[in-house]
């Protein structure tokens, strides 16, 4: 009887430290080793206050931020996702899959389903994509602006054999779906390079194995598509395309999901031989980032896109004197009687395509 009181007692004593003693440790010691940084690309939980109003949520709210700022998270999240990823295959963040060849590939806003055509936009939410798109065309017309739609494609769609068994594309995709509307619709032919990063998949890696977006070669190959629409003259052979890894490890938002950024990552590709001859400058403000080269071709661009515009920029800027890039959320439309472009290039990348239907014309 003896023995089992002091084994009851010992429990008890080991499940109070469990409980306590990281807090005691993080009071102790007041440093960086003990630090709740966040990895998973969203706002750590504030401390709430509790007042009448929210008695109820109170207890679920204290246990989202006591889990959000518990001394060692990140230590224990990095090594359970680590055994996760390295021994089941599976992954702790429900944004993030865990492809064949430990590829990963992004779950967030609704890519899967829209790969998959579960998730279909509806007829409304079509004609309304194509109804400020068309306002947005017409307004740039009128000033003389030539204007051009170019959706980057998801890496779902480019390397689709990485993913999954259970995951199986749709006949069409929402997105293409949603491209084969307006062209119907409308006099305009959206630049939409899949097929040509499909020619060109098997000769180079066109997107990072840990991240969402193209790298600097599928940034290249969408540049090249791209000028062949702008401009029928146009003619690159991308079947001799010259890079070199550098040191600089590559951006990987996938790896940092699951907080293996130290563990998964590749180094940054960069292409050596797009007319190397032309150079530019970068002039950035707090809006847009502006490339002034010694192009022959003195047109300015203004390109209007997400993310997947980075791996693009120094290589469009080669092609012209100026062109100015920002990112969507920043853009205003008196930016367009400052920059004065001959090009407005709409980018939106194949997940967020409904962002074509972003107004450009009443932006403030």
């Amino acid at each position: 009887m003896k023995t089992d009181k002091i084994i009851n007692i010992v429990i008890i004593i080991l499940f109070i430290a469990v409980i306590f003693l990281p807090q005691c440790l993080c009071y102790i010691f007041k440093d960086n080793s003990l630090e709740v940084s966040n990895t998973e690309n969203r706002k750590l939980k504030d401390k709430p206050h509790l007042t009448l109003s929210n008695i109820t949520q109170y207890p679920k709210e204290f246990d989202d931020y006591y889990n959000d700022h518990l001394p060692f998270r990140n230590k224990l999240r990095k090594t359970w996702s680590f055994i996760n990823y390295n021994f089941f295959n599976t992954s702790i963040d429900n944004n993030v899959i865990i492809g064949k060849d430990k590829w990963l590939f992004y779950r967030g806003d609704n890519t899967i389903e829209k790969f998959t055509a579960t998730k279909k936009y509806t007829e409304e939410e079509k004609r309304n994509i194509l109804s400020t798109l068309k306002s947005n065309i017409s307004a740039f017309n009128e000033k003389g602006i030539k204007t051009y739609v170019m959706v980057a494609p998801d890496k779902e769609n480019i390397y689709s054999e990485k993913l999954p068994k259970t995951i199986k594309k749709g006949e069409v995709t929402s997105t293409e779906e949603l491209i084969n509307y307006i062209e119907t619709n409308f006099d305009i032919n959206i630049i939409y390079p899949k097929e040509y990063l499909l020619q060109t998949k098997e000769k180079y890696q066109l997107y990072r194995k840990y991240d969402t977006h193209w790298n600097k070669i599928g940034g290249l190959i969408g540049t090249i598509y791209l000028q062949e629409r702008l401009n029928e003259d146009f003619k690159y052979d991308i079947n001799n395309i010259e890079f070199e890894k550098t040191n600089e490890v590559d951006k990987r938002d996938l790896a940092d999901f699951i907080n293996l950024q130290d563990e998964l990552y590749e180094n940054t590709i960069e292409v050596t031989n797009f007319y190397p001859n032309v150079k530019y400058e970068i002039n950035k403000t707090d809006i847009y980032e502006e490339y002034i080269s010694n192009s022959e071709n003195d047109q300015t661009i203004l390109f209007i896109g997400d993310s997947f515009r980075t791996n693009m920029k120094g290589f469009l800027a080669k092609l012209y004197k100026r062109v100015i890039y920002l990112h969507r959320d920043k853009y205003t439309y008196d930016l367009i009687d400052q920059i004065h472009p001959n090009i407005v290039i709409i980018e939106a990348v194949e997940r967020l395509s409904e962002q074509l239907g972003k107004d450009l014309i009443n932006e403030k």
